[in-house]
């Protein structure tokens, strides 16, 4: 288990490619932006986006801007299970374990499936049909960025997590986050 809160951690560094140009977004709908007060010593504006997403840019005292983005949609952060199917496939592929044939073909449609949710609502859009082109590349970065440090002995607790994501039930949980065209953002991620 403790492997599996490591692969976690990891997430941030092995997270594919940003599919979101907030800084476009929030310039192409400034006259939207509201104040929300600050974060941790850094001034807050918010964008409300259509289908439940809080988009907010944070500028630090020293210049330093970034952004997250909230969905609060009910219906899940998709940014969220795209990263966290984009690594278990990753894993599945470059690592010496591998789930079960039957779970790993799940996962490998379930990303594609989500990845093409990720280029058609993402910030540029992108075309679905180059699907193929782009996980490849992604998981080309991912072998020579991360491949090493995340391919450790997962132990049952990231296999059994693996099962849990091919599940038939796990199957209509994406189906509803599937369900809404909206920003794919991260947050908040399981």
């Amino acid at each position: 288990m403790r492997l599996w809160i490591a692969a976690v951690a990891l997430w941030p560094l092995a997270a594919p490619a940003q599919q979101i140009d907030y800084a476009a977004i929030f310039e192409q709908q400034e006259a939207e932006v509201a104040p929300g007060g600050d974060i941790d010593g850094r001034a807050v504006d918010l964008l409300s986006m259509p289908g439940g997403i809080e988009l907010r840019r944070l500028n630090g005292p020293n210049g330093e801007v970034s952004y997250t983005g909230i969905d609060s949609s009910g219906l899940g952060a998709v940014g969220c299970l795209y990263e966290m199917y984009f690594e278990l496939v990753a894993m599945g592929r470059y690592c010496p374990w591998t789930p079960p044939k039957a779970e790993g073909a799940v996962l490998e449609a379930r990303l594609r499936r989500i990845a093409r949710f990720v280029m058609v609502n993402g910030v540029p859009a992108q075309d679905p049909d180059g699907v193929e082109a782009f996980l490849e590349a992604e998981m080309t970065r991912w072998q020579r960025d991360i491949g090493t440090q995340a391919c450790a002995d997962p132990g049952h607790g990231l296999q059994g997590f693996a099962g849990a994501l091919a599940s038939e039930g796990f199957g209509a949980v994406l189906d509803t986050a599937l369900s809404v065209p909206r920003l794919p953002v991260s947050q908040p991620c399981l």
